[in-house]
């Protein structure tokens, strides 16, 4: 769960300014041989806050190993499958908050929803999600979804927010776009070049279909 955090800082500092640093690198060799067994071992263990940390990490993992991508949603399916529930407001925001993310991966608006309808009223990230996630129940274009994530991307800069959360949010918004889960990091560098360069961006990771 830490490597999923440590990772996926190390992809957002690093991106607008060349590779990953050798020990993301190596962290990510490290989750790859150790996905399989941890899946194992937690199953019938993990707390539901684990279940979400722990899927949140296998996702991010993904994004720098794509040849991992179908090990990594299995493992998701695993944690967040039977057993998991659904999200109550007794579950902790950061909690729900990565459960909407993950939902919203899997193209799942209602339990998305769900999720961020339990936390606080008043919480800004909650409130993006929820329209972000009615904009993936309503079908709507990937541009209004990009919106979404560039909210997020704002609100989350003036507040505490784990790294894994940003991320997440652009791993949802790439998959919205029916682009490889992997382009990621290329996205996410044009994104960094745009706030160099302007001090704002609205990039948008666009297929080609969308292109001409």
């Amino acid at each position: 769960m830490a490597g999923g955090e440590a990772l996926a800082l190390g992809i957002l500092a690093s991106r607008g300014d060349g590779p990953l640093p050798e020990w993301a690198e190596q962290l990510a060799d490290s989750m790859v041989g150790a996905i399989l067994h941890v899946s194992e071992r937690t199953l019938d263990e993990a707390t539901r806050d684990e279940r979400v940390r722990l899927s949140v990490a296998a996702a991010v993992l993904s994004a720098v190993r794509t040849h991992t991508q179908c090990a990594c949603d299995a493992a998701i399916d695993t944690w967040m499958g039977w057993g998991v529930g659904s999200p109550t407001s007794d579950d902790a925001p950061e909690t729900l908050v990565g459960w909407a993310l993950l939902s919203l991966l899997r193209r799942d608006a209602p339990t998305a929803l769900q999720a961020v309808r339990c936390l606080d009223g008043n919480n800004g990230v909650g409130l993006i999600l929820q329209d972000w996630a009615l904009k993936v129940m309503q079908e709507e274009s990937v541009f209004r979804e990009a919106e979404s994530f560039h909210q997020l991307r704002v609100h989350m800069a003036h507040f505490d927010a784990r790294p894994t959360q940003l991320l997440m949010a652009a791993l949802v918004i790439q998959g919205g776009s029916g682009l490889r889960r992997g382009g990621v990091l290329r996205w996410l560098d044009r994104v960094a070049e745009e706030l160099a360069a302007e001090g704002t961006s609205r990039c948008t990771p666009i297929p080609a279909v969308h292109r001409y």
